[in-house]
């Protein structure tokens, strides 16, 4: 057992002895790359130098458009202030529109409210309608029965008569 772990020890620190074989040469190609960063910084440095004598020159230039944008923005500022007005305009009338909607949306509804009031209302009465149709064939089947028995009762009467008039 003690040389199993001996063992397994040993595979352990051959994969740690591995993996720090690894780092060392990710660490050899990351200082070859800063090497490499370093000397392409300086070439860089060098440019900026050349770069930043070229920006003094036009530095001049940039004054002069600097200047230029100054009264291009003082015009600007006037329609600035002209097209805040005219948005306070709008959002007043937007403000009265709402309102208006609002109102509306509330008709709307109180008009819902009665449609489904007369729809109940028109169903009932068709329900009731119904009900009196259905009433009514019968107290005409009554009648009907009624004025079938009358005949029948007249009809005896007149044989009644007869037979006592004889």
């Amino acid at each position: 057992a003690e040389r199993e772990q001996l063992k397994q020890q040993k595979l352990k620190s051959e994969s740690k002895l591995e993996e720090i074989m690894k780092e060392k040469e990710v660490l050899r190609v990351e200082t070859d790359r800063l090497a490499s960063s370093i000397e392409k910084l300086k070439s860089e440095f060098a440019a900026l130098t050349k770069s930043k004598a070229e920006l003094q020159e036009l530095h001049g230039g940039v004054s002069k458009i600097l200047e230029d944008l100054r009264s291009s923005h003082e015009t600007l500022e006037l329609e600035h202030t002209r097209l805040l007005q005219e948005n306070k305009t709008l959002l007043s009338e937007q403000k009265t529109l709402v309102s208006i909607k609002e109102e509306i949306l509330k008709e709307k509804e109180k008009f819902l409210e009665d449609y489904c009031k007369l729809r109940e209302e028109v169903r009932r009465l068709a329900q009731a309608n119904s009900e009196m149709s259905a009433s009514l064939l019968e107290s005409q089947n009554k009648n009907l029965e009624l004025r079938k028995e009358k005949d029948e009762l007249a009809l005896k009467l007149n044989e009644m008569e007869s037979l006592q008039a004889q």
